[in-house]
């Protein structure tokens, strides 16, 4: 999604941008969805937008918590932009992604954590 953002222009590589990284139950009646905290058969992935491109998804199933696997996920979501020649300053996430490990490597990469809470 990254390479092909920034080959079309949507996603110009110069730069410094934000990423917004989230969690979103999206219900459904598959059968391999599984039961969420909204109570719903659904599944759980992680999405990482920057403006109002999504630039990294991975999916989980609905039986997941928000912070499941993120130090993980954001390791690959950021190597992408790298890759792409996409330079972000900030990553803003809630506090599902208020983890020791998880600010240490947002750290580390240079970036800024900004928390949003709701």
């Amino acid at each position: 999604m990254v390479a092909l953002a920034v080959k079309i222009k949507q996603l110009p590589s110069a730069n410094k941008d934000t990423v917004d990284f989230d969690n979103v139950v999206i219900p459904t009646q598959k059968q391999d969805a599984k039961m969420s905290y909204k109570h719903e058969l659904g599944y759980h992935p992680s999405i990482a937008f920057i403006g109002r491109l999504p630039i990294h998804i991975e999916c989980h199933n609905g039986n997941t918590p928000a912070r499941y696997q993120q130090f993980e996920t954001l390791p690959r979501c950021f190597d992408n932009l790298d890759k792409n020649g996409v330079k972000i300053d900030y990553f803003r996430a809630d506090s599902a992604s208020c983890q020791a490990e998880v600010l240490e490597m947002v750290e580390k990469r240079g970036k800024y954590f900004v928390a949003t809470f709701r």
